[in-house]
């Protein structure tokens, strides 16, 4: 049966970029919260740099306001959190919510290894607890529309999944400035007053994770093996996170797959977004959806269900409704998404919403913690092959 009651929701972790602002400044995670169907933010909770409690105090004076953790989950009455802190304090903070038997939404990368996630993820699937990651590729249309086509035998067998991308240089003289962007080890730092964005880790941590779920999902299958290499060829970042990561990967329908990241592309006067090509061939056909994140997807099938067509490219255009819906924005892939000055990405409005729901009917979630753990054992095999120069079997489940 469906829980029609109010569900409370804690918001845990204020600094960090992906959660936005408190108020309306610069929408993120934490603004999704306050516009739920029925949903009511009644906690704030921030350790690292209390300073961003005195905005939870100005917009929601009524919430409460903790600078501990352990002290929300044992004062406060609570039925799921938006978390949002360092990779390095995601594994013990959700393993305490975990055990407290909290539901909950956390922003990737998740951990710096997927060992430190095992209690959090048992607890998680001990409890029977509703999980949701910020790994948003696979709800996009081109991704749903793929898979399906798979699933229908449109493109035959899966052969082979091909998932490029590059992004901006970190350090340097054609880089974002290394006080800006730092990534440790140590996971997310704050410099005075200002914001200093950090992963926790290299290209695979930042970005790479995205995509791999993303091949996981499409192929419908899990990666058996990783072969990698990986370095830091302009030696701005610190060791030993990788500016740049080539996959090669084996997956357990026997299928192969590569993945090629890095930070390589110069900062230039016009902002030029990703570089990034998502392709899928199979026995019967093949897919391209480039750049990710977009709305068109191209597609040829030698498949007799498509004789006499075995082109077509799909176009998709983004719902305007409701109301609040119609601002628009524009992704690094040059697409426009609906958004809304108070909440940020309309689409992620309706993301969060199906996870409030599969909260209601007692569903593990879509994308969970099973997921993410699996993410973090391709990284790690990734991590280890590329350390060693040999093919690395990944780890699956706990």
């Amino acid at each position: 049966m469906s829980d029609k009651r109010t569900l409370k929701a804690a918001m845990v972790g204020l600094s960090l970029s992906h959660a936005g602002t408190v108020g309306p400044e610069q929408p993120g995670f934490m603004r999704q919260f306050h516009h739920l169907d029925g949903v009511e933010v009644t906690a704030f909770c921030e350790w690292r740099n209390t300073d961003f409690l005195k905005d939870a105090e100005k917009h929601f004076p009524a919430a409460a306001r903790y600078d501990n953790l352990d002290e929300l989950i044992e004062k406060e009455d609570f039925d799921l959190a938006c978390v949002c802190v360092s990779p390095s304090q995601i594994p013990e903070t959700l393993r305490k919510l975990s055990e407290a038997g909290k539901h909950y939404f956390v922003d990737k990368p998740l951990s710096l290894s997927a060992d430190e996630l095992v209690p959090a993820v048992r607890a998680v699937n001990d409890n029977g607890l509703t999980t949701f990651l910020g790994y948003p590729y696979r709800f996009f249309p081109p991704a749903m529309e793929l898979r399906a086509l798979i699933d229908q035998g449109i493109l035959g067998r899966p052969l082979d999944i091909e998932s490029r991308q590059f992004t901006v240089q970190v350090g340097g003289e054609f880089g974002k400035p290394a006080v800006s962007v730092r990534y440790t080890k140590d996971g997310y730092e704050v410099l005075g007053a200002a914001r200093t964005p950090s992963e926790g880790g290299g290209i695979l941590h930042f970005i790479g994770c995205h995509h791999l779920e993303l091949l996981r999902y499409v192929m419908g299958s899990e990666v058996r093996s990783v072969q990698a290499m990986m370095g830091r060829p302009q030696g701005y970042m610190e060791e030993p996170l990788e500016e740049i990561a080539i996959l090669g990967m084996e997956f357990e329908n026997g299928a192969y797959g590569c993945l090629h990241h890095g930070y390589t592309k110069p900062v230039g006067h016009v902002p030029q977004g990703y570089d990034s090509v998502f392709a899928f061939r199979g026995t019967e056909g093949w897919a391209e959806w480039t750049p990710v994140g977009s709305n068109r997807l191209e597609v040829y099938s030698v498949s007799p269900q498509w004789e006499g067509v075995p082109e077509k490219v799909f176009h998709y255009e983004w719902a305007e409704t409701p109301q609040e819906e119609r601002h628009s924005s524009r992704w690094p892939g040059g697409h426009a998404v609906p958004t809304n000055p108070e909440i940020g990405n309309a689409r992620y409005h309706r993301w969060f919403q199906r996870f409030v729901d599969d909260i209601r009917s007692g569903e593990p979630g879509l994308l969970n913690m099973n997921d993410a753990l699996s993410v973090m054992r391709i990284i790690d095999a990734a991590h280890e092959s590329g350390r060693t120069g040999r093919r690395v079997d990944v780890i699956q489940g706990y």
